[in-house]
């Protein structure tokens, strides 16, 4: 895909899912590690990357991170890590 002037290096910009919300029954749903992009956070970057896409929206899964007032990002490591390798634009 051609490169183009403006805040984005390519016209379309992909995004995954980070919704943390709570069901009816009180349970928690993580759809980054249901659908295992914490797990293969690289690969489907490579995927973006071979479409063309260089941009990417990445959430994130605040009750995972906000313990009490203690703030621990580590479950976006693996996110961070791939975006850097794949040069990947975090949005």
């Amino acid at each position: 895909m051609a490169q183009r002037p403006g805040i984005f290096p390519t016209f379309f910009i992909s995004g995954f899912e980070c919704s943390t919300f709570l069901w009816k029954d009180k349970g928690r749903r993580n759809l980054i590690a249901e659908t295992q992009h914490d797990r293969h956070a690289q690969e489907d970057y490579n995927i973006l990357r071979s479409l063309g896409i260089d941009v990417a929206r990445e959430g994130i899964p605040w009750p995972l991170v906000d313990r009490n007032g203690c703030y621990d990002f580590s479950s976006i490591n693996s996110m961070i890590e791939a975006m850097q390798q794949t040069q990947i634009v975090p949005i």
